[in-house]
C-alpha cells in the first residue's frame, strides 16, 4: 500500500475508532523507523496491540493506585479516576492509560526520561504529572491531578468578549511558564483546556505527546500527519520537528474558537496537501465571524497562526501582552505602529467632546499633548514588554544550545548532568556577555539561583558576582537584575555564615537613592537579622518591606509574613506567630499558588501549634504540607522528606514517642536511599531521633541518634560549625543522663567555644544552653563552686535572649538554684526554685515533664534541709506522680 492510500485508510479508521488508529499509527511508525520487526512479534508482544476493555479495569491497581471509575476516552487513551491511601492520607488522581504501546527498551527509557522531565512542571494553570509507569502488558500510564471542569470553548459561550480574552490570557501565561522550562504541549485544543469551578483554566495533557515522541517527535508526527487535527500547525502536518511556535499556532487556533464560537479550519477530512493549502489561504477574519471583535483581534490571531513559524509571536508571554492590550484598548504589537492607529486607540480610551461637525481647536491641542504623553508611555511599555520577551526567549535558547554544547557528539543523550549543562551555559554566556550583557546577566542570575538551590554556594556566589561586574559596565542597567544578583549573593553568603559581608552588600545598595525595589533588599536584610538572632532589627526591616511590596506580588508578601511569624516564634510569642503564619498561608494559596511556600508555612504553623498543645491542629497542618509535597514531588523525593521530619517533631510534642521515632527512622531511610549517608539533613533526622528518645527517657537510643548525627557532621562540617556544636551539646545531654559527666563535659566545652566565637561578645541562646549544661556536669562531678560560676553566667546570657515568660528560662534558673543549694545558700536557692515553679504553672506552652520533675525534686530537698518536712512531703508526693 502506498503512502497516500495508507493515509486515507488511517483517516477512515480514525473516524471509526480513534484509539485503534492511534495505536496502529505508532506501530507503523515504529516499523518505518526500523525499531520493530513484525516477524519477531510473539504472542506476548501481540497482546500489547490488543484492545483493552476499560470496564474490566475498574478496581484494578496501577502503581499503588486503585482505579475507581472511567472519566473519559479519546485518541490518546482512557482516563480513569483513581485513589489511594498514603501514610493515612487519602489521595485522588486521574490515571491516563495511553493507547500507544511502548515497543522497545529504548522507547521505554525515553518514556521514563520524558515523564520525569514533565513531572517537574509546576504551575497552577497546568494539570500536574505526579507519577508514571507501565502495566504488565507494556501499556504506559500517567498519574495526573484530577481536574473537574468544562472545556474552554463551552464555557466561553456564556462569557462576554472581555471575559473570554481574560481567560485566554491565563492560558497563554500557563503555556509560557511551561515553555520557560523547555516543555511544549504539542496538542493544544479546547478539550485539553478545562475551566474549573472557580473560573480558572487548567491545561491537560501537557507534554503527553512529548512523552510518546522519539527525539524530534517521529511517532507523534506520524500520527499527526495521518489524522490532521484541526489545531495542528503546518509544520506538524509536514512532519517537521515541533517547537514553541507550534504551541503559539495552536493558541491562536483556540483563541479563534473561543472568541468566535467557530473553528478556524475544518481539516479532519482533507489530505495533508489540501490541508496545507487551506492553511496557506488563512482562516476567515474573526471580525467577520462575530461583530464587535475589530481589526486588532484579526491581527493578533493572524500573527499567532501565521503559516511561517518565525513570523508568529516570539513567546506565549508576548501573545498574552497583546491580549492585555486588547482589553485595555491599547495598540497591539501585531499591527503596524502609525500615528493614525495610535490616535484611534487614544480616542477610544480618552474620548474628546466635540461637535458633530467640527472638533474645537482646544480639543485638538489637548489631544496633541495627550498623544505625546501616551506615545512616550507606549514606547516605554513596548520596550519593556519586548525586552522581557526577548530575555525569556533568550534564556530558553541558552539552555537548549548549552545542552548540545555539553554533549557535542550526541552520544550521551539524557545522561548529560546538570553540572555539565550549567557549565556549558556559563561558557556560552561569557562569550555573549559583550554582545548582549543584559541577557547574559539575566541567564547568569538564573544559573546562580539553581546553584544555590543545590547547595553549591561558592559557584552561586561566583555567578552573582559576575552579574554585578557585567552590569557595572552597562549604561542604564536594569535595577531589578542588580537587586536580584545582590539578594541572591546575600542569601548564599548567609548560608555560609558570612553575615558581615552579606549585610555590607545589602546596606551599600540600600544607601542608593530611589530604589524601586527597596523592599526586596529590606526583606533580604531582615532575613539576615533573623539568622543572627537580631529579632528587633529583623522585625523593623520586614515591616518596612511589607509596606513597600506591591499588593499584587502575593507570593513575596506571603514570604515576608511567614518570616515575621518565625520572628515571633523565636520571641516565644506563639499566638502572634500563628497569626502571621495564617496570613501568609492565605496569600500563598492565591493564584499563582506557591505550593512550596505554602507547604513550608504550614510546617511552621504545625511547629508552633504542637508546642502550644494543639496537637490535632498541628497534625492537620503537617499532613496538608505533606500532601502538597506528595502531589508536587511524590513519596520518594528529597523535597518530601522535611514534611516527614516535622511530622515526627509534632508527634514528639504530643508525647507519642514511639510514633515520632518510627516516623524519623522512615525519613532517615528515605534520605539515606535518595541522597546517601553523607547528608546534612540525614544528620538532622538522626538528631530528631535522639531528641524523641531523650524525651521518652530512652537514653541509649538518644545516645545512638546523636552519635550518628555527630559522625555525619564531623565528616561534612568544619570543627567550628554551629550545627556541629549543637549536636555535641545534645550528645552531651544524653551522656549526662547515662551518668558519663566526664565525656559530656568535653563535648560541652567544644560546643561552648564555637558558640562563643560566633556570638562575638553578644548574648547567644546556644552559648547559654552549653553553659548551663556545663554547670550541671560540674555539679554532678562534685565541684559546686565551679558549677555556680557557670550557672550564673548561663542565666545572665539566657535572660538576654529568652523572653521572661518562656518556660525554657525556668530550666536555667532551676540549675542556678541547684548550684546555690550545693553551695549552702538555701534562702537564695528557695527563692529561685519557687520562681521557677510559678513560671512553669503560668506557661501557655506545655512544659517538658522532666523540667517540672527537676524543680519539684529540688524544692523537696530545699524544704527538707530547712527543717520543713511537711512541705517537703507535699513535694515528694507530687514527685511520685512522675514515676
Amino acid at each position: 500500500m502506498n503512502a497516500e492510500s495508507r493515509a486515507a485508510a488511517m483517516r477512515d479508521l480514525s473516524r471509526k475508532d480513534a484509539e485503534m488508529a492511534a495505536r496502529l499509527a505508532a506501530l507503523l511508525d515504529a516499523h518505518d523507523n526500523a525499531t520493530l520487526d513484525f516477524d519477531q512479534l510473539g504472542e506476548e508482544r501481540l497482546r500489547e496491540l490488543a484492545q483493552f476493555d476499560p470496564d474490566q479495569l475498574i478496581g484494578a491497581e496501577l502503581g499503588g493506585w486503585t482505579l475507581t471509575g472511567k472519566l473519559g476516552r479519546g485518541g490518546m487513551g482512557v482516563v480513569f479516576a483513581a485513589e489511594r491511601e498514603n501514610d493515612g492520607i487519602h489521595q485522588q488522581a486521574a490515571i491516563k492509560l495511553l493507547a500507544i504501546p511502548v515497543f522497545d527498551k529504548e522507547a521505554a527509557r525515553r518514556f521514563v526520561r520524558e515523564a520525569s522531565l514533565l513531572a517537574r512542571l509546576d504551575h497552577p494553570g497546568i494539570c500536574r504529572l505526579r507519577d508514571w509507569g507501565r502495566t504488565r502488558e507494556g501499556w504506559a500510564f500517567l498519574v495526573l491531578d484530577r481536574i473537574e471542569g468544562e472545556p474552554i470553548n463551552q464555557v466561553a459561550e456564556r462569557l462576554s468578549i472581555r471575559d473570554r480574552l481574560a481567560l485566554m490570557i491565563q492560558v497563554a501565561e500557563a503555556v509560557g511558564a511551561a515553555h520557560r522550562q523547555l516543555i511544549v504541549h504539542l496538542d493544544l485544543k479546547p478539550d485539553n483546556i478545562l475551566v474549573d469551578a472557580h473560573g480558572a483554566p487548567i491545561l491537560l495533557d501537557f507534554g503527553v505527546a512529548r512523552v510518546l515522541s522519539e527525539d524530534s517527535g517521529r511517532a507523534t508526527a506520524t500520527l499527526t500527519r495521518w489524522l490532521t487535527p484541526d489545531y495542528a500547525s503546518p509544520e506538524q502536518l509536514r512532519g517537521e520537528p515541533a517547537s514553541v511556535h507550534t504551541d503559539i499556532y495552536a493558541l491562536g487556533a483556540v483563541l479563534y474558537e473561543v472568541l468566535t464560537g467557530k473553528k478556524p479550519y475544518m481539516l479532519s477530512r482533507l489530505a495533508v496537501t489540501d490541508a496545507l493549502a487551506r492553511i496557506e489561504q488563512g482562516p476567515p477574519a474573526p471580525s467577520r465571524q462575530l461583530r464587535g471583535l475589530g481589526k486588532d483581534v484579526d491581527a493578533v490571531i493572524g500573527r499567532a497562526m501565521h503559516p511561517i513559524p518565525a513570523r508568529r509571536y516570539a513567546s506565549a508571554g508576548a501573545l498574552a501582552d497583546d491580549l492585555r492590550a486588547l482589553l485595555d484598548q491599547r495598540p497591539v504589537s501585531a499591527r503596524p505602529d502609525s500615528l493614525g492607529y495610535r490616535l484611534g486607540k487614544l480616542f477610544r480610551r480618552h474620548p474628546v467632546a466635540a461637535s458633530a461637525t467640527v472638533v474645537s481647536t482646544t480639543a485638538i491641542a489637548a489631544l496633541v499633548v495627550l498623544l505625546a504623553v501616551q506615545a512616550d508611555d507606549l514606547r516605554k511599555q513596548r520596550d519593556r514588554a519586548n525586552h522581557e520577551a526577548i530575555r525569556a526567549q533568550a534564556a530558553a535558547d541558552v539552555l537548549l544550545e548549552s545542552i548540545a554544547a555539553a554533549n557535542p557528539t550526541g552520544e550521551l543523550g539524557a545522561s548529560t548532568t546538570v553540572d555539565e549543562m550549567l557549565n556549558a551555559s556559563v561558557r556560552r554566556l561569557e562569550l555573549e556577555a559583550t554582545e548582549d550583557p543584559l541577557l547574559a546577566a539575566e541567564s547568569l542570575i538564573r544559573i546562580g539561583d539553581v546553584r544555590r538551590s543545590l547547595g553549591e554556594y561558592d559557584k552561586a556566589m561566583a555567578h552573582y558576582e559576575r552579574v554585578l561586574a557585567i552590569l557595572e559596565g552597562v549604561d542604564g542597567a536594569n535595577d531589578d537584575q542588580r537587586i536580584s544578583a545582590i539578594t541572591g549573593l546575600a542569601a548564599a553568603l548567609r548560608a555560609t555564615d558570612q553575615f558581615g559581608r552579606a549585610l555590607d552588600l545589602v546596606n551599600l545598595e540600600l544607601a542608593k537613592p530611589a530604589q524601586r525595589s527597596a523592599w526586596r533588599l529590606l526583606r533580604s536584610r531582615g532575613t539576615l537579622h533573623v539568622a543572627q538572632g537580631k529579632l528587633e532589627r529583623a522585625e523593623q526591616d520586614l515591616a518596612a518591606a511589607l509596606r513597600l511590596v506591591p499588593d499584587s506580588d502575593t507570593n513575596s508578601r506571603a514570604l515576608i509574613l511567614s518570616t515575621m511569624g518565625n520572628v515571633r516564634t523565636s520571641r516565644g510569642q506563639p499566638a502572634e506567630a500563628l497569626e502571621w503564619f495564617e496570613r501568609a498561608a492565605v496569600l500563598a494559596r492565591q493564584a499563582p499558588m506557591d505550593r512550596e511556600l505554602l507547604a513550608t508555612t504550614l510546617l511552621n504553623s504545625a511547629n508552633v501549634l504542637s508546642k502550644t498543645g494543639r496537637i490535632e491542629e498541628a497534625l492537620a497542618a503537617v499532613d496538608e504540607s505533606l500532601q502538597l509535597r506528595l502531589d508536587m514531588y511524590g513519596a520518594r523525593h528529597v523535597k518530601t522528606v522535611p514534611s516527614y521530619v516535622i511530622r515526627s517533631y509534632v508527634l514528639m510534642e504530643a508525647g507519642r514517642w514511639d510514633e515520632a521515632i518510627a516516623a524519623a527512622r522512615q525519613a532517615a531511610q528515605l534520605e539515606s536511599e535518595l541522597v546517601g549517608e553523607d547528608s546534612s539533613r540525614l544528620a538532622a533526622i538522626y538528631g530528631a531521633i535522639g531528641l524523641a528518645a531523650d524525651r521518652q527517657g530512652d537514653n541509649a537510643t538518644a545516645q545512638e541518634g546523636f552519635s550518628k548525627a555527630l559522625a555525619i557532621q564531623e565528616r561534612l562540617l568544619p570543627d567550628d560549625h554551629p550545627d556541629l556544636a549543637v549536636t555535641r551539646s545534645n550528645l552531651a545531654s544524653a551522656l549526662m543522663a547515662l551518668g558519663d559527666y566526664e565525656a559530656s563535659l568535653g563535648l560541652l566545652m567544644q560546643a561552648r567555644r564555637v558558640h562563643s566565637d560566633r556570638a562575638r561578645g553578644e548574648p547567644s541562646r546556644p552559648q547559654a544552653i552549653a553553659e548551663v549544661n556545663i554547670a550541671w556536669s560540674y555539679l554532678k562531678l562534685d565541684q559546686p563552686e565551679v558549677a555556680l560560676d557557670w550557672a550564673s553566667r548561663a542565666l545572665r546570657g539566657a535572660e538576654q535572649v529568652i523572653g521572661p515568660g518562656q518556660w525554657v528560662l525556668g530550666h536555667f534558673r532551676n540549675v542556678y538554684a541547684e548550684a546555690l543549694f550545693a553551695n549552702g545558700r538555701l534562702d537564695e536557692a528557695a527563692k529561685e526554685a519557687l520562681a521557677v515553679e510559678s513560671l512553669y504553672q503560668a506557661s501557655e506552652i506545655p512544659v517538658r515533664p522532666g523540667s517540672i520533675r527537676d524543680n519539684v525534686d529540688l524544692l523537696a530537698r530545699i524544704h527538707e534541709r530547712n527543717g520543713q518536712p511537711e512541705i517537703a512531703a507535699t513535694y515528694r508526693q507530687h514527685l511520685a506522680e512522675f514515676d
